[in-house]
């Protein structure tokens, strides 16, 4: 990736990826990605991506983010071509290659509203996908959060999912937490948790509910340029009884920003 900086106006980038396997081209993607701060306290972020391979485009993600004193609007448009976003070569290594034959096309829209105060943000979503061939789907959202000391946040989302069949139909409860600057009081710098439920209108394969949970800790070092974290993660839902997995992450960063 190459990045351009537009001066105080934001940045403009071009990326290439290729990957070989067998020295046959298994994937090739280009792709640009714009971020332009406008006048009013207006923003315009995005990024698009088109398959080199399939020559389609795969991907156009873009959003405006409107600011007006403690309120702030969010709209947002998405499409997603099948054939070009998980179309690779004959070589590749992709597990959900077979859904680029499916010629399927998502085009997704809506809009976010926050009001963020001294300490509580609230707000909603509102999503519409639109399937070529599997219908429509609406998606609602009621959003709070606390924001604390330091980059301290705790928040929830309760959304429901209104589907053209009871098989895309779900309710959605999700719980998250972040408590930052804990240095001096414990060994630690900080804790992060994440706790998602989803009930489905109608079973799958005998099992109507998705359960999600993770759990993390981290301490840096070197005035911040080491950052440990040790994080597990757990899953159940129709496609798997049980997912249980643990990773460890150290990360270095040359320039500290001081």
């Amino acid at each position: 990736r190459v990045g351009l900086k537009l001066q105080d106006y934001g940045a403009l980038g071009f990326s290439y990826k290729n990957i070989d396997n067998d020295s046959n081209t298994a994937e090739q993607m280009g792709g640009i990605d714009l971020s332009l701060i406008l006048p009013g306290g207006i923003g315009l972020y995005g990024t698009s991506v088109r398959n080199l391979e399939t020559d389609g485009w795969a991907e156009h993600s873009w959003e405006l983010q409107i600011d007006h004193g403690a309120w702030r609007l969010r709209p947002l448009v998405s499409i997603f071509e099948y054939s070009d976003y998980f179309g690779t070569g004959a070589n590749a290594v992709n597990p959900f290659r077979y859904l680029a034959a499916t010629g399927e096309k998502v085009t997704s829209y809506g809009a976010d509203l926050t009001h963020r105060g001294e300490a509580w943000t609230f707000g909603g979503k509102v999503r519409s996908y639109s399937y070529d061939q599997a219908g429509d789907n609406r998606y609602y959202a009621a959003l709070v959060s606390w924001h604390g000391a330091d980059n301290t946040e705790v928040g929830g989302e309760f959304g429901i999912m209104d589907g053209d069949t009871d098989r895309t139909g779900y309710v959605q409860g999700r719980v998250y937490a972040y408590i930052d600057g804990l240095r001096g009081q414990y060994w630690l710098d900080f804790i992060s948790a994440d706790l998602l439920y989803v009930g489905y209108d109608r079973s799958i394969y005998g099992e109507d509910t998705s359960l999600f949970a993770s759990f993390g800790i981290g301490r840096s070092f070197f005035d911040g340029r080491v950052i440990l974290k040790a994080s597990g993660d757990y899953s159940q839902d129709p496609y798997f009884d049980e997912d249980l997995r643990a990773m460890l992450t150290l990360t270095y960063l040359y320039d500290s920003g001081q």
